[in-house]
């Protein structure tokens, strides 16, 4: 993997989500609670990650192959406490992650050199936190490193 850490492209997202408008905290991974008090509210951590070997890409130094890592974060959006469904819907399509995500659109994704391809899905989700459901959406970010 380049020089770019799991640690600084996990920062880089979370900084970057921080401009979600209406988003009141954004947890990066060293900041995870057991209960969260401000809504709505993001959380950035590292799911897992694959390298596959070395090989033929555009990069190569002296005849040397290129390993590609693909890192893996969930973005957890967390829009509300579950009550009603219609006012919980209405409460995470009013979050605008998607277009945050949407504006990057070439490298240097999140502003690391290091991340040269992006991949993203997203799903609307229910998470039981602390004991308590809260309305969301899971955001799956891939990163490509090499």
């Amino acid at each position: 993997m380049t020089q770019v850490t799991i640690n600084a492209i996990n920062t880089a997202i979370a900084e970057t989500l921080g401009a979600t408008a209406g988003v009141v905290r954004v947890q990066d991974a060293g900041d995870l609670g057991e209960g969260l008090l401000d809504l709505p509210a993001i959380q950035v951590y590292w799911q897992g990650s694959i390298t596959e070997p070395g090989g033929e890409t555009d990069r190569r130094t002296f005849g040397a192959g290129v390993r590609l890592t693909r890192l893996t974060f969930y973005a957890d959006v967390y829009a509300r406490q579950r009550s009603h469904l219609g006012e919980d819907m209405t409460r995470t399509l009013a979050l605008a992650v998607q277009t945050v995500l949407e504006a990057q659109h070439q490298p240097p994704f999140f502003g690391l050199a290091g991340v040269r391809a992006l991949r993203w899905n997203a799903e609307r989700v229910t998470f039981d936190y602390g004991g308590a459901a809260y309305a969301g959406v899971r955001f799956v970010i891939e990163t490509t490193v090499y």
